[in-house]
């Protein structure tokens, strides 16, 4: 029962459970959250191993990333109507927090009065954490503005530990859970904020749960709302990442360049035909030597890039399975361009950060070759001016061939070969320019 929390017409709990299936036993937990009123559940996420193995966290379709999950209706499903009446029945009284200490940073700390506890010297409460903004926790970049304690205090020994967690959304949506479970007890610090308070009131003097106050207060503050979902244009991009990028640009052949081109290309994945999957790029040159573009994967996948050659400035993704509202952003970027000929090696390395995010930055890099230019209607009849054979690779060993077409300032693939993705071949379906 520690996990089970009543907040209003809502009950949150963690369920855990063993499932033997065909890839082998599956060992899972998921907070789920029934809202009695509404008579819908909603799983926040699932963690889980197969066969000891762990498997990343999923958030419904999404993995290792933070996604809102919806509430279901339990009508027509005897199990899920018998699981939300169970839950929804458990004798656990609604929360009533108290403001019970001012903690650093503008945190307040508080008390569930109605949740205290007392079996011998120890004492079992929900705490809670306010917190003065809405963040992102990482690894999953998930958004809070307050994190729930389950707690069981030991007056007699000064320690306590705690048993669950939870971080919440103002909505009262759990984003993620704050710790693992552990046996370890904490010994009283008395210059801990949290410490102090959770001491205050299950050591101290007896509390009347119904008359306590605490400090005062309003225990549920107004946040400011998070920002909507950025674009490519709303992320500047750092100064001196345009000054290395400017060396790149300085190299490249200048010369016409379409206004815009939509291109279909099929990606032909030569271990398993009936992968092959398709994928439109709308390129769009811009006059200060970048190009923008779209790549589409299916109507609910796509990522726009901003590119100066072969380096990318900046990424957003969108996609209806994943969290998209932040731009990845290049940072810090090197880059060694001697010139623009056959047989030049190109190589950069960038080190990239999602914004807004906590999450740490990622690298990526590529050395290229310069191949002989060739008429850029060899490439497909529709496109003119000169197209460069390219071969590249990437820091993970990734080995890619394709034609860096002048009028679109872009490098279209023909050929790649990963550990991961293994060997494909990519063709070119249609091309519509407008000049």
């Amino acid at each position: 029962m520690d996990s089970v929390l009543r907040i209003g017409d809502r009950v949150y709990l963690m369920h855990r459970g063993i499932s033997t299936l065909v890839q082998g036993v599956m060992k899972y937990e998921t907070p789920i959250e029934f809202n009695c009123g509404e008579r819908t559940i909603r799983m926040a996420w699932m963690d889980a191993t197969m066969d000891g193995k762990l498997i990343p966290r999923a958030y419904g379709r999404t993995f290792s990333r933070y996604t809102p999950t919806t509430f279901m209706p339990t009508r027509g499903s005897l199990s899920g109507e018998s699981f939300l009446d169970w839950a929804c029945q458990l004798p656990v009284r609604p929360e009533h927090l108290v403001n019970a200490r001012r903690g650093s940073n503008g945190t307040l700390i508080q008390i569930d009065t109605n949740s205290l506890s007392q079996t011998g010297s120890t004492v079992s409460l929900w705490t809670r954490y306010d917190y003065p903004e809405i963040t992102f926790d990482p690894p999953y970049e998930a958004p809070y503005d307050s994190k729930r304690e389950f707690v069981r205090v030991n007056c007699k020994a000064k320690t306590y530990r705690i048993t669950v967690g939870y971080d919440f959304t103002p909505e009262g949506a759990v984003t993620d859970g704050m710790i693992e479970q552990s046996e370890t007890e904490t010994p009283f610090d008395s210059t801990d904020d949290y410490a102090i308070a959770i001491n205050d009131v299950a050591c101290g003097k007896t509390i009347n749960p119904e008359s306590y106050t605490g400090i005062g207060g309003d225990p549920l503050r107004a946040k400011a709302p998070l920002p909507g979902d950025l674009e490519i244009d709303d992320v500047a991009n750092p100064p001196t990442v345009l000054a290395t990028a400017a060396k790149l640009t300085a190299v490249i052949p200048a010369g016409l360049t379409v206004s815009s081109a939509k291109i279909t290309v099929t990606h032909k994945k030569l271990s398993d035909p009936t992968k092959d999957t398709q994928t439109v790029y709308v390129i769009e040159p811009k006059k200060d030597g970048s190009t923008r573009v779209r790549e589409i994967y299916s109507p609910t996948f796509t990522v726009d890039r901003e590119m100066i050659g072969i380096v990318q400035l900046k990424s957003k993704l969108r996609a209806s399975f994943a969290n998209t509202r932040g731009i990845h952003v290049t940072q810090v970027l090197t880059l060694d361009a001697p010139g623009w000929t056959p047989g030049t090696h190109l190589s950069y390395r960038s080190e990239m950060r999602t914004t807004p995010s906590s999450e740490k930055p990622s690298m990526f890099g590529q050395d290229c070759t310069i191949g002989k230019p060739i008429e850029a209607s060899q490439v497909h009849p529709a496109l003119s001016g000169r197209a460069w054979s390219m071969e590249c690779q990437t820091q993970d060993a990734t080995q890619e061939k394709g034609y860096y077409v002048e009028e679109l300032r872009y490098v279209l693939p023909t050929h790649s070969e990963s550990k991961k993705y293994g060997v494909s071949d990519y063709t070119i379906d249609s091309v519509l320019i407008q000049r």
